[in-house]
């Protein structure tokens, strides 16, 4: 079965709703994580560049908050010093870091003078929780979003195909024949008012056609019965007259029955062509007797002679 135009359009709307979702959905992912490296490479740079500064002025001190962790290792000092997220980096670094629940943005960078080694570290576990609940949210904002588009696909696509349907009921329910009304035309969109014009202009052409076909049947049924009727009379005016030799007489049966089937032929052709044919016209021919009353000839023989 074939589907309908609302069905595919509606699928169509649809598949474009979810592609525009989705496309919407990563852009924000990229953009929730362009934050991160934004922090990771603007921020505690800059806060790295600041405590350089610190150190080559003398005036360096640790610091430890509840978001930001600064530690200077010199050269010659055992790295167990250092927190284990510090231990074992291969500088310079930049990375995100996971300790148990916590999520750390780690730098790491080495210093000429004086030598050693600086090392940041912020605590994004907050953020990190805001962006699971930022992508549940989404997950639910595009749930609704996939909702509202599949009932604005269905919706649109019923209110798109409304016309078409309507001229499509218009165009079943004209019936050949004459007069044939024609469809209305007084459609907002220019492609259904061409359509309708056109299909108009058929019913037009189709109508004259008609017109035509009754016309030549009345003719037809007058000029082709009479001689017929005439030629019927004449044979039986021979007939009557009962001078006819015995080879005239079969060559009158022989053109009464020519006649005959010229008549039928003509009534099957004139009932054809008034589409008046039914069950009370119905004949039974039996071939086996239209062929044994058939006298043969051969091609070569005079029309007056059987074989």
């Amino acid at each position: 079965m074939k589907s309908s135009l609302t069905t595919r359009l509606a699928r169509t709307l649809f598949f474009l709703i979810v592609a525009t979702t989705a496309t919407s959905m990563f852009i924000v992912e990229v953009f929730v994580y362009d934050v991160e490296d934004t922090i990771l490479e603007l921020e505690l740079k800059a806060e790295a560049e600041y405590f350089k500064g610190q150190l080559r002025e003398g005036r360096f001190q640790p610091v430890k908050t509840a978001q930001l962790e600064v530690v200077f290792l010199p050269d010659g000092e055992a790295e167990a010093l250092l927190p284990e997220y510090f231990q074992s980096r291969d500088l310079p670094f930049s990375r995100e870091v996971e300790i148990g629940q916590t999520t750390l943005l780690v730098v790491g960078e080495r210093m000429e003078a004086p030598g050693g080694k600086l090392f940041l570290a912020q605590n994004i576990t907050i953020m990190e929780n805001r962006e699971a609940l930022v992508q549940l949210a989404l997950a639910g904002v595009a749930g609704l979003m996939l909702l509202v588009g599949f009932i604005v696909a269905r919706t649109g696509a019923r209110y798109l195909v409304r016309p078409f349907r309507k001229l499509t009921r218009e165009v079943l329910d004209t019936t050949p024949g004459t007069p044939m009304p024609q469809i209305t035309t007084d459609y907002r969109d220019q492609e259904f008012c061409d359509i309708a014009e056109a299909f108009n202009r058929f019913l037009s052409e189709l109508e004259h056609h008609i017109e035509r076909e009754k016309t030549f049947v009345k003719l037809a049924s007058h000029e082709l019965r009479t001689p017929l009727a005439v030629m019927s009379g004449a044979l039986n005016v021979l007939e009557q007259r009962q001078s006819l030799s015995p080879a005239d007489q079969k060559t009158l049966a022989r053109i009464r029955r020519a006649m005959q089937n010229m008549r039928d032929d003509t009534e099957v052709l004139l009932e054809l062509a008034r589409n008046e044919a039914s069950d009370a016209d119905a004949r039974t021919l039996v071939l086996q007797e239209i062929i044994k009353n058939t006298p043969l000839c051969h091609p070569s023989c005079p029309v007056g002679n059987s074989a």
